[in-house]
């Protein structure tokens, strides 16, 4: 076999390979630079304030909170010299899908000292939650008054220059190198204005735009531009939050008449301090702009859903909240974020976002734009509660799973909304109760239900929509709050038996009678039941009750906390007979964790 001899340079001519290598590079870089420089020159003449980030204000105790994982001193917006965002969560995260792992400060005297940034300073590790090869990346928070610097093989004893009067965040990936761009600072206030909120000075901002009277940077066409120079019919406008995390940030929406366009302003205090940007948007991408900024979107007849904007930094980006495609009229697919469903999941989650109320455009006239803040929207609007697994904390499952528990959210005198959507089989379709109950009383406050069977497909989601409008309606009359506060939804909430509260521990333990009358043995053999709640060997009945007809088993699944009373929320169940086996009848408790016990 020939082997095919290897190429060499002699020394001149590999330096006068470098050397043209070395202008290329410098000529790209001040193309780039210069290209830079004049959109930092136009965002500058947009600011109204000096380019900085105020300090973040921390003591002693904020920096040995990490150690524990408690990151809430410096939660927030943080950004780098490239207006890159990254939205630091008290636990440590930047994203939902993200956990955290390894908090630990780091100093000379540590054993990772030199295999590491230098400084004294602290780390975390950032995991994605789905990623089968553990990627992630490290965080670093350095304090005030800690510089920088690199001790390693591509650069020794080197300081990568930063702001020390400020903490910031070195954030890379396993494969990093030394940069000034990974270093992040955070922001404080979306506004620099001692004489207005923050939210005020925006809708100031917005105000002047209308008026023509300032410009905005346009980001359709990635220039500098007026209102008036865009020569569009825009009519109408709005003032609402968009973004998809609901940020308390308002953005300016403007309505062509015309032809249905939208353009989205949205403010952002970046490295160029005090900038709204602008976008705008077709009509088949974005129609039907409900209060909490959910709107409609459409590719083709065969491929449409719903939307939110999220809203980052510089950027829109448009989310598919809801989904639906069709290949050729024969497989459908159908999407609720990101996740396939039925159709029937599907057309609930749309009926439910179609309920809620459209917004309210203005029309664009001096005198509505003079009292802009006023028409600001910020609704308590609630979200779809997603499923909860009952089950979770214990040894068992039911048979069949006909009757699905959604939780909406607590007044302040105790009251709950919540729903059970029951599946009627062995017909199709299904019906949908919704409830307000009172957990001190354990009694109804008030209770609706609708039945699918009882109007035709295309009839039946206008009335889910109005049933939807109603139960809300009816919720907010009753003081029921959809705030994250108050609000009962999703896994977090849920906690498993005994009950663990400010420092109490609430056992449930559960006693039955047996049948009595003659009945079939596949119903079971409880024909009553108690729930007891024990603390401190002292008891209380919480429950009773003395059934229909007899049950297979009774079953404590797990608790939610009050948010404003010490008062635990007990969802248990009675496993009773159903279509072709057994499904579970839930039964909703109240327990104040303090008094009634003996």
């Amino acid at each position: 076999m020939k082997h095919r001899k290897q190429r060499t340079f002699s020394p001149i001519t590999f330096i006068v390979i470098c050397a043209v290598l070395s202008f290329v590079v410098t000529v790209c870089n001040r193309t780039n630079s210069q290209t830079e420089g004049s959109i930092q020159t136009q965002l500058s003449t947009l600011s109204e304030t000096p380019t900085a980030q105020t300090s973040v204000t921390i003591t002693v105790d904020s920096y040995a909170k990490i150690l524990n994982g408690d990151l809430s001193d410096f939660a927030g917006t943080w950004v780098n010299n490239y207006d890159q965002i990254r939205l630091l969560k008290k636990n440590g995260t930047f994203e939902d899908e993200q956990k955290v792992y390894n908090f630990e400060r780091v100093n000379e005297n540590d054993e990772h000292y030199n295999k590491a940034l230098g400084g004294d300073y602290y780390q975390w590790s950032v995991q994605l939650l789905d990623s089968i090869h553990l990627a992630g990346f490290m965080t670093l928070l350095y304090p005030v008054g800690v510089e920088i610097y690199i001790n390693n093989e591509i650069r020794q004893n080197d300081i990568i220059k930063s702001d020390t009067t400020k903490v910031r965040l070195y954030i890379f990936a396993h494969e990093w190198y030394p940069s000034e761009d990974l270093i992040y600072y955070k922001i404080e206030s979306p506004v620099s204005d001692n004489n207005k909120t923050p939210t005020e000075a925006i809708l100031e901002k917005y105000k002047k735009i209308l008026l023509n009277e300032t410009g905005f940077f346009y980001t359709s066409n990635n220039i500098i531009t007026y209102l008036h120079n865009l020569n569009l019919n825009y009519k109408q406008f709005a003032v609402l939050d968009m973004n998809l995390y609901a940020d308390g940030i308002p953005e300016l929406v403007l309505h062509n008449t015309a032809n249905g366009d939208t353009i989205v302003f949205h403010y952002y205090n970046g490295v160029y301090n005090g900038t709204v940007y602008g976008r705008d948007y077709s009509y088949r991408t974005m129609k039907n702009l409900k209060i909490d900024g959910f709107f409609e979107w459409s590719n083709s007849a065969y491929n449409s859903g719903l939307g939110k904007l999220h809203i980052t930094g510089t950027d829109q980006e448009i989310i598919n909240m809801a989904e639906y495609g069709s290949l050729m009229e024969e497989i459908e697919m159908y999407r609720i974020q990101g996740n396939p469903v039925s159709k029937e999941e599907f057309n609930d989650y749309s009926a439910f976002q179609n309920a809620k109320e459209d917004i309210v455009w203005h029309n664009l006239t001096n005198e509505n734009i003079n009292k802009l803040a006023s028409l600001n929207i910020i609704p308590e609007v609630p979200s779809f509660p997603p499923p909860v697994d009952y089950f979770q904390y214990i040894n068992f499952e039911p048979n069949y799973k006909h009757s699905d528990l959604r939780l909406w959210g607590w007044s302040k005198n105790s009251n709950i909304a919540y729903t059970i959507k029951k599946n009627l089989d062995p017909m199709e379709g299904n019906i949908f109760i919704a409830v307000i109950f009172n957990t001190i009383d354990d009694v109804v406050v008030w209770q609706d239900s609708l039945n699918s069977n009882d109007y035709k497909e295309n009839e039946y989601y206008a009335a889910f929509n109005n049933f939807i409008k109603s139960f809300m309606s009816r919720a907010g009359q009753n003081g029921i709050e959809f705030t994250p506060e108050a609000s009962l939804q999703g896994q977090a909430g849920f906690k498993g038996l005994p009950i663990r509260h400010n420092n109490q521990v609430v056992n449930i333990t559960v006693e039955t009678g047996n049948k009595t009358g003659d009945w079939h043995e596949g119903y079971g053999n409880i024909g009553s039941y108690k729930i007891i709640a024990k603390k401190d060997g002292r008891r209380k009945i919480i429950h009773e009750k003395t059934l229909d007809r007899p049950v297979m088993d009774i079953v404590s699944c797990g608790y939610f906390i009050n948010p404003f009373d010490n008062r635990a929320l007990i969802v248990a169940g009675e496993y009773e007979w159903a279509f072709e086996g057994y499904d579970i009848k839930y039964v909703l408790i109240g327990c104040h964790l303090s008094t009634g016990f003996r």
